[in-house]
């Protein structure tokens, strides 16, 4: 079902493919990274890369209300 949606988004123009292809390969290159390196990161490595990855995201938003852009 998903895979007719998108054929209908990809013909009527809604889809830029290039993109599509190359975030394709980089989240499959990054999944493959991913999966290799996460046993030798040790928990509060990787706690504290999403923590830092959340604030920065949150702070964008609140900032953006007050029409602050980072």
């Amino acid at each position: 079902m998903s895979l007719i949606s998108a054929g209908f988004k990809l013909a009527s123009g809604h889809v830029d493919l290039i993109a599509a292809v190359v975030l394709g390969i980089g989240t499959a290159i990054g999944a493959q990274l991913g999966a290799k390196l996460i046993p030798k990161t040790p928990s509060w490595a990787i706690k504290l890369l999403f923590g830092i990855i959340f604030l920065y995201v949150s702070l964008r938003f609140i900032l953006k209300a007050f029409g602050i852009i980072i």
